[in-house]
């Protein structure tokens, strides 16, 4: 197996940096190849400038794992992309304490990408254009922009966004689309606030699926805490497809569009 590591950890900050504070870039072509960058900062509470990595993989069942992190919440964004082109591969990308933008772009079969982001105004994007691929998205944080576009058959895409303890997730956007048959999207938006607080608020969430047996689960709520004024729309283009929405509290508002024969579409408002 190859392998190449990348580790950039500062435990120092120059002041007059005004750019990313490390940016690296990764090609690798073959098969069974690894690729770890990891960027940070360990002096916790500290904010610094972000960082900017870009990775390459063509081949089959190669693995990436891009990991970026900063000690403040204040820190500058940092920027992420992996692409892969092949059968069977793997990205990770991973951002914290920060503001954050993530690209995964992986073109061929039985791939799995996923997004892990943990700060404010956060942004991320997932592609994938072939079957049995698996994209998910987890975004910890409020202001941010999630989407996963997959072009196939029997694609996944899972995206779950919401906050930590005493926070809420609030004027988010997540999206999927889906074009091919028998595809699974599922999107989860929540916060976790303290007791009779709203914990989701003013947030969008659209799935849009163009072909047959394709399923569309979209969820606003977090076991007995409160959501409000949320949107969830679901479009669906096809023959027997099923489209759920499930929202709480008060002010929200769920449309299902579905065009072809034997659709399904469920709403739950309470």
């Amino acid at each position: 197996m190859k392998r190449i590591f990348v580790i950039a950890l500062v435990m120092t900050f120059a002041a007059s940096l005004s750019m990313a504070q490390h940016w690296d870039q990764v090609y690798q072509s073959g098969n069974s190849n690894n690729s770890s960058v990891v960027q940070g900062f360990m002096d916790v509470g500290t904010a610094k400038p972000g960082n900017g990595a870009r990775v390459w993989q063509i081949g089959n069942q190669n693995l990436s794992d891009l990991k970026q992190f900063n000690g403040g919440y204040a820190g500058d964004q940092h920027y992420a992309e992996v692409y892969s082109y092949g059968n069977n591969n793997t990205a990770y990308t991973f951002q914290s304490r920060a503001t954050g933008t993530s690209y995964i772009t992986q073109i061929g079969d039985w791939n799995y990408g996923n997004v892990y982001q943990n700060g404010n105004v956060m942004n991320s994007e997932i592609y994938s254009q072939g079957n049995a691929n698996w994209a998910q998205s987890i975004l910890w944080a409020t202001n941010s922009y999630s989407k996963i576009t997959q072009l196939g058959n029997n694609n996944v895409a899972n995206q779950l966004m919401g906050q930590g303890m005493g926070e809420k997730v609030q004027g988010s956007y997540f999206e999927s689309y889906q074009q091919g048959n028998q595809n699974f999207s599922h999107q989860h938006m929540a916060g976790d606030g303290y007791a009779g607080g709203i914990t989701a608020l003013n947030n969008t969430g659209i799935i849009n699926t163009f072909g047959n047996n394709n399923s569309a689960v979209q969820y606003m709520y977090e076991g007995s805490t409160s959501a409000a004024n949320n949107w969830a729309n679901a479009y669906q283009n096809g023959n027997w497809n099923n489209s759920q929405q499930y929202q709480t509290n008060a002010g929200n508002s769920s449309v299902h569009w579905q065009i072809g024969d034997g659709n399904v579409s469920v709403t739950v408002q309470n």
